[in-house]
C-alpha cells in the first residue's frame, strides 16, 4: 500500500516539475511551439506492437520504425520557426531510450523538450499552460489508441478541448494521409 502511494506521489511530482519547466521555457523563449506526440504520430508503434504480439520491453522501443512522412512534414513546415515539445504517454522509465530514438531518427532539435504523462488526458494540462501565455501553437497527435488490436478509439476529451480552444491540430487522418 505504501509502495503504491509513493509511486502515485512520484508521478504527480514529475508532472508538476515538467509543467514548471514548460512555464519557464515559455517565458524564456519567444519562438512558437508545436506539441509532437510520439507513438503513432512519428513512430510506427501500432505496426511494431502487432509484429511482436504486443509484448515489448523498453529496450525494444529503439526498434520502432519512424513514420517518415510525419517527420519530413515536421522538418519542412515547423523546424525553422517552432520549438518542438514532445509530449508522450510512455512510461517515464523509457526517457533515455525515447530521447535516443528521437535523436537517431533526426527529429530531436536543440532546445526541444520531452515530457511524459501518466494518463493521456493529462496532455490537456500542458495545452492549457501554453494557452495562458500564448495561443499560437500547434499540436500533431493521433489522439487514438487500440490500433494494434485493430480497434481504434479516440481520446475525445482532448479532441474536444482542442476544438473548443481553436488550437491548430494535425490529427490521425492527417498523419495517415502523409504516411501513405
Amino acid at each position: 500500500m505504501i509502495k503504491n502511494y509513493l509511486k502515485s506521489l512520484i508521478k504527480k511530482i514529475v508532472i508538476h516539475i515538467q509543467v514548471l519547466d514548460l512555464r519557464l521555457f515559455l517565458l524564456k523563449n519567444k519562438e512558437r511551439i508545436i506539441f509532437v506526440d510520439i507513438d503513432n504520430t512519428i513512430a510506427d508503434t501500432e505496426n511494431f506492437l502487432k509484429s511482436v504480439n504486443n509484448k515489448n520491453s523498453y529496450k525494444d522501443l529503439l526498434k520502432i520504425d519512424s513514420l517518415d512522412g510525419t517527420i519530413n512534414f515536421l522538418k519542412k513546415e515547423y523546424s525553422k520557426n517552432h520549438k518542438f515539445i514532445f509530449l508522450t504517454h510512455r512510461k517515464l522509465i523509457s526517457r533515455n531510450i525515447t530521447k535516443s530514438w528521437l535523436t537517431a531518427n533526426n527529429i530531436w532539435q536543440e532546445g526541444a523538450r520531452l515530457y511524459f504523462v501518466n494518463e493521456p488526458n493529462q496532455k490537456i494540462i500542458y495545452f492549457y499552460e501554453v494557452l495562458k501565455i500564448n495561443n499560437d501553437f500547434v499540436i500533431i497527435d493521433d489522439l487514438s489508441y487500440g490500433g494494434e488490436h485493430n480497434n481504434v478509439n479516440f481520446y475525445y476529451d482532448i479532441i474536444n478541448f482542442i476544438k473548443k480552444n481553436k488550437i491548430k491540430h494535425h490529427d490521425r487522418s492527417f498523419i495517415e494521409r502523409i504516411n501513405s
